[in-house]
């Protein structure tokens, strides 16, 4: 899970950079995050599911 969480910190740090640097809008930028933050939440899901015994 640890994993998955700094995968998502450092997309969200790029996202966030190009978004500074102008190279994405704002608004793109939002949308990236709510991707990552899916992406992680699906993927922590499947690591409990794959702990459950």
């Amino acid at each position: 899970k640890v994993a998955v969480r700094n995968v998502r910190k450092d997309s969200n740090n790029k996202v966030k950079r190009l978004e500074k640097e102008k190279e994405i809008s704002e608004d793109a930028s939002k949308v990236a995050q709510d991707k990552i933050q899916k992406f992680t939440d699906e993927h922590i899901a499947k690591i409990d599911e794959a702990f459950i015994l």
